[in-house]
């Protein structure tokens, strides 16, 4: 399984290693949550051991791609995939620098930091967070994600504009039964051996004997 062409440009991995076409690399799907520790642990040793490892032997062979799984239970995360997407869909390039952003600052949005903030707040806090750090307009993310004044007084629950996209990535995810965080699949089947826990040797071995 691989990803809509829409996100392809955001959401795939691009390696400094000149890659084959798509069909000829075996396909690696990360679930993660920017909320979740545990998703951090893992995309940390992805994106700073296991790649570059991957890249340096087996250049091309392999395609990571970074699938969005809001978790409920962290009611917070899905303001920050919300944000994610929008800098997905405006500047496609930073996807994943910003995703290591929110991840080395996820402590700044976990429950006891923002249970008395307003959902307008930490829209705030994540916008400043990607304007900061990248060479794009917060006022345009804001667009995306604002939520318009009811009409005539009449109460609204239609979402934002980024709403159709953020919906992609659950719909995806639960349509293949993802529930926890991080889960990897490769070309398309769970690989519950590979956990934020498993040492970037053993990682790299598995990888190895599906070539």
């Amino acid at each position: 399984m691989s990803i809509s062409p829409l996100y392809a440009a955001s959401h795939i991995f691009k390696s400094s290693v000149a890659k084959p076409t798509a069909d000829a690399a075996h396909k690696v799907q990360l679930y993660l949550d920017y909320d979740c520790p545990f998703s951090k642990k893992l995309f940390n040793k992805f994106t700073e051991e296991v790649i570059p490892a991957l890249d340096s032997k087996y250049p091309g062979k392999f395609e990571f791609i970074f699938m969005n799984v809001p978790q409920p239970w962290h009611p917070t995360s899905t303001l920050m995939h919300e944000v994610a997407v929008a800098v997905a869909k405006l500047q496609p390039q930073s996807f994943w620098k910003f995703s290591n952003i929110l991840f080395q600052n996820q402590d700044h949005f976990f429950d006891t930091e923002t249970y008395n903030k307003t959902r307008a707040e930490i829209y705030k806090d994540l916008i400043n967070l990607a304007q900061s750090n990248l060479d794009i307009d917060g006022k345009d993310i804001e667009k995306l994600v604002e939520i318009k004044p009811a009409k005539n007084g009449q109460p609204s629950n239609s979402g934002n504009l980024i709403a159709p996209d953020f919906k992609y990535f659950v719909r995806y995810h639960r349509t293949i039964g993802v529930l926890v965080t991080p889960t990897v699949f490769v070309d398309g089947i769970s690989n519950p051996s590979i956990e934020s826990s498993t040492p970037v040797e053993k990682v790299v071995e598995l990888f190895e004997k599906i070539l």
